[in-house]
């Protein structure tokens, strides 16, 4: 749902339950499905949003569900968290890069197979993740070697550094909606 009065203090109200351990036995279970369709409506919460404070809120509730036992479940994260690292909003990249460094800091077990977990945090520290996506900053080869560090594989699709760039821009016509006034009377 985009109902924002609603959403918001639900996504704050879970990340509130869930980093007090509230549902803990959900996240631990082999049988519960819990992490698996949270982390799913998360994701599809977080597509499309242009809503910088949902967005904050719903990377602490991915982080969160790192602590689930199922592999897959956190692999899917994982890769949603890397997604965000190379966001168009530089607030979000900014958020998500700080948030998954302090939740490395806390546990490193929530990323399943690390490759080296030291470089993935120097980086994640050492990068200004509010910076251009494209040249001369490269934010996507910076995310991609984080991904690459902590072990998450990413798609082709995710993997493309070519950043859009419009290099025809179109000049506005201020006179444009009149003319095309004029001409349908």
């Amino acid at each position: 749902s985009k109902d924002v009065r609603v959403i918001l203090p639900l996504l704050v109200t879970i990340d509130k339950a869930l980093s007090h351990g509230f549902f803990d036995d959900l996240l631990q279970s082999d049988e519960s499905n819990f992490a698996a369709e949270l982390s799913k409506r998360v994701r599809k919460e977080a597509s499309g949003c242009a809503d910088v404070k949902r967005l904050t809120v719903i990377v602490a509730v991915a982080l969160n569900l790192l602590h689930s036992v199922k592999f897959e479940t956190k692999n899917t994260i994982c890769i949603f968290l890397m997604k965000l690292l190379a966001h168009r909003f530089p607030r979000v990249r900014s958020h998500t890069a700080e948030q998954l460094y302090v939740k490395l800091i806390e546990d490193t077990s929530v990323i399943p197979n690390p490759v080296d977990l030291i470089a993935a945090k120097r980086l994640l520290s050492d990068t200004a993740w509010d910076r251009d996506l494209g040249a001369p900053y490269y934010i996507r080869e910076k995310r991609n070697k984080v991904s690459e560090y902590l072990g998450i594989t990413l798609s082709e699709k995710d993997l493309k550094e070519s950043v859009k760039t419009n290099t025809h821009k179109k000049e506005k016509d201020d006179f444009a909606s009149y003319a095309s006034l004029v001409n349908s009377l």
